[in-house]
């Protein structure tokens, strides 16, 4: 029970990697809120199964497409939990339009979500963390795209490797309050937008896997447990860090 009686904010957790984020810290003893965009069923299955571990959880509506909505989350996040300890940036959407082919209006849904939203959510929860004297931890989810060159990525890539960059400059300002700023950057998972890609498009899935020196995609526990390690007492001494999770295929 390394997070007993914490409080735990995971964005984006009605499906996926972040429903297996948010069950991870709840099966460690953390109250959960998480936020959910399009998908209320999965959400609300997402409450259930936190609570039939015996925590407490609950699941608000967030679009972070825009702006008001995101200080609506966290005000009513915050007051739900009493504080918050952790805040895990998952929720994203992914881009995948050639260079020539992308709307402008597309580029900045994708920094509005991916890039812009996180922040200002991070800005919001690590003011009430100074105010209550908490020693949080905040983690970004990234992805190794923001430091490769991939086809068909541009904005997907540049509005993460914003993240990453605020990412460290976030953790430089907080630091003095001892809140910890790191992201993850996950490699090919075998879930969420490529759940399908293996049955779907065999020959696609081959290609991408003869990418990675280990020779198998990664699980969204994978990214679970750098997240559980990020957040725990074992990492206090880590904040700045892009970490990336990805089978080696960055070498």
């Amino acid at each position: 029970m390394k997070f007993l009686n914490k409080k735990v904010i995971v964005t984006g957790a009605n499906r996926s990697m972040g429903r297996e984020m948010a069950l991870a810290f709840a099966q460690e003893g953390a109250d959960i809120v998480i936020s959910y965009r399009n998908d209320e069923a999965g959400a609300k299955e997402t409450v259930a199964a936190i609570e039939k571990i015996g925590q407490k959880a609950t699941a608000f509506y967030a679009d972070f497409s825009q702006m008001e909505n995101i200080a609506a989350f966290a005000e009513k996040a915050i007051a739900e939990l009493g504080q918050v300890d952790i805040l895990i940036n998952n929720a994203g959407v992914t881009s995948r339009e050639r260079l020539l082919d992308l709307p402008p209006e597309k580029m900045q849904q994708t920094f509005q979500t991916n890039a812009i939203a996180p922040l200002y959510l991070l800005q919001l929860c690590a003011r009430s963390m100074i105010e209550q004297t908490i020693a949080g931890c905040i983690i970004n989810i990234s992805t190794i795209a923001s430091t490769t060159t991939l086809p068909r990525g541009i904005v997907y890539a540049a509005s993460k490797a914003a993240m990453n960059k605020w990412t460290q400059n976030a953790a430089l300002d907080l630091a003095a309050h001892s809140i910890r700023v790191n992201a993850i950057a996950p490699g090919l998972i075998a879930a969420g937008m490529n759940e399908n890609t293996e049955t779907e498009n065999p020959q696609q899935w081959a290609t991408f896997l003869n990418r990675i020196p280990l020779g198998k995609a990664g699980q969204p526990r994978d990214i679970v447990n750098m997240a559980l390690f990020l957040a725990s007492e074992e990492a206090n001494w880590i904040t700045g860090k892009i970490i990336e999770v990805d089978g080696g295929q960055v070498l």
